[in-house]
């Protein structure tokens, strides 16, 4: 699957060549079992950054966070998750990216209110 990967991302690398591209014309007949692959040939390299900008995002913010133990485990899930997707395509299965969004918006929150503590802190 991965020999035939360049090929179809090459007919349209910048925004696809459509959802089930890859099985319909890869002669395999099936999903490419990848989330990258399969995101890079449905949706091209903008679909890809789009799809891949909300872990990023959240990592970058998970990182300003004051207590470090909590970003770090929160990072450490999406980092396996990260890896887990060369083999499994979880862009359609929405139980992972209602973990993502759930978690995210629980420690980015909490980023929040220490944020907002320290700048009531600094005002007194």
């Amino acid at each position: 699957m991965y020999n035939v990967a360049p090929r179809l991302i090459a007919k349209n690398p910048l925004f696809g060549s459509g959802w089930g591209f890859f099985s319909k014309f890869s002669g395999i007949g099936v999903y490419s079992h990848s989330n990258y692959v399969e995101i890079l040939v449905s949706f091209g390299i903008m679909g890809f950054l789009l799809y891949y900008y909300i872990y990023f995002y959240t990592i970058k913010k998970l990182l300003t966070l004051q207590d470090k133990s909590k970003a770090i485990l929160f990072i450490t899930v999406i980092i396996c998750l990260i890896v887990s997707y060369i083999t499994m395509l979880s862009f359609l299965t929405m139980e992972t990216n209602y973990i993502i969004i759930i978690w995210a918006s629980i420690y980015l929150l909490e980023g929040k209110k220490e944020h907002d503590m320290e700048k009531n802190n600094n005002k007194i």
